[in-house]
């Protein structure tokens, strides 16, 4: 299968699906379409098509720990008949369409005990698995939502598609007052594009300023976030994480009067584990160096006749 059907496939899942399932479904696809006979070529071909995948996507963070998760669990299958793995990839696609949905759920389970009458929580950028726990612990208590806008009015977008939930109440949060507003903030709850390797994790730019005002205000700062989201990437600064996930090149704009300036935005930054209390996942509430212990687990695992 050539590059350009790799990526068309992906884009296709793209249009009915997150990133993360739109690249799980689209290898599951590469893995049906294979002629491949022997495993060393039915392998080699997955391989390339996650390279495929990632060069063409260098800036999408999910992508690295779906497909290095993806490659795993095919090779924990190293002792089945290729017939048989494609049968299991087959069984496997609507289980992949669900589990997102069916990780939030559990996640904002685990997230219920956070929450009480009252609570002012405080969250930035828009997050799926943070609207799902905010949309289950309403059905138990009544507490107040701040957004922070974002420069991208994300935090506007994310409130308004909280209409349907009720009874708490919203409020939106220009960037800049977020030190003044933050004494009145109970605790923060963000998403997370990644969960990094020593537990931190890389999102919006922006999170990390979060995340430094909440600890310099003994503000609780938690982040939810599916366990497919744990990666083998390990910036060690913010610098380090530009180097590890491609930009996009620097765009100009026009201040008057008529002065052309490069804007410097990157999407993402990373907020390291000391500033993170709690990571709540599909499989319980844990420390980032607990996360850090799952992240090595889950990359590590070893099927049940002994062949990584």
């Amino acid at each position: 299968m050539n590059e350009q059907s790799v990526c068309d496939i992906y884009n296709e899942k793209r249009r009915h699906h997150e990133d993360a399932t739109a690249t799980r479904l689209a290898l599951i696809e590469v893995v049906k379409r294979t002629g491949e006979t022997t495993f060393q070529g039915f392998q080699q071909t997955i391989k390339n098509a996650i390279e495929t995948l990632c060069s063409q996507n260098p800036t999408n963070i999910i992508m690295k720990p779906v497909t290095d998760l993806f490659f795993q669990d095919l090779r924990i299958m190293s002792v089945k008949q290729i017939h048989e793995i494609k049968e299991e990839m087959r069984q496997k696609e609507k289980d992949v369409i669900d589990e997102p949905e069916l990780s939030r759920k559990e996640i904002a389970k685990h997230a219920i005990r956070f929450f009480r009458d009252g609570l002012k929580v405080l969250t930035y950028s828009k997050s799926r698995a943070v609207a799902k726990c905010l949309d289950y612990a309403r059905q138990e208590f009544s507490f107040t939502v701040y957004a922070l806008q974002g420069g991208d009015n994300s935090g506007q977008e994310f409130l308004a598609s909280l209409e349907r939930f009720e009874p708490f109440q919203k409020v939106l949060v220009p960037d800049i007052a977020l030190s003044t507003i933050i004494s009145e903030i109970d605790t923060v709850l963000v998403g997370a594009v990644a969960v990094t390797e020593n537990g931190g994790i890389i999102n919006k730019t922006g999170t990390r300023t979060v995340s430094s005002i909440a600890l310099e205000h003994q503000k609780d700062f938690f982040v939810a976030a599916e366990s497919y989201k744990f990666s083998k990437l390990y910036p060690l600064s913010q610098g380090h994480l530009r180097n590890l996930t491609p930009l996009p090149p620097l765009r100009t704009i026009t201040t008057p009067p008529q002065d052309a300036v490069l804007f410097d935005c990157p999407e993402f930054d990373y907020t390291p584990p000391s500033f993170i209390r709690c990571l709540l996942t599909e499989v319980g509430v844990k420390t980032p160096a607990d996360a850090c212990v799952s992240s090595h687990e889950l990359y590590n695992r070893i099927s049940k006749n002994g062949r990584r």
